[in-house]
């Protein structure tokens, strides 16, 4: 009867803790597109974004963040690449002109 209750909370802190990684997913998945060049913070998204899912139930809080911080990511690396191919002209003089004033 004792490891019965035991259980309960660990449970509750499992799901917490997955909330908490969903929410910072979420979070982290946002910043992306306020900031310049946030493909580091996409596959912070991703990985916290997938440890939040990572074992928690369908429809759960932390699978809904963890998956909306996944497309995020996703999307914004994919719109990433495609303008560094598009504009691939204007990146190089723009790496050239950052050479030249180092």
């Amino acid at each position: 009867m004792a490891e019965a209750h035991r259980e309960q909370p660990d449970d509750m802190y499992i799901a917490g803790r997955r909330d908490g990684f969903g929410i910072a997913a979420i979070v982290v998945g946002i910043v992306t597109f306020v900031s310049l060049l946030g493909i580091e913070k996409a596959v912070v998204a991703i990985v916290l974004g997938a440890l939040a899912m990572q074992g928690a139930r369908q429809g759960s809080r932390a699978r809904r963040l963890g998956g909306a911080a996944l497309i995020l990511a996703i999307t914004f690396e994919v719109a990433f690449i495609v303008l560094i191919i598009v504009f691939r002209e204007q990146v190089g003089a723009f790496i050239s002109a950052l050479e030249a004033l180092s």
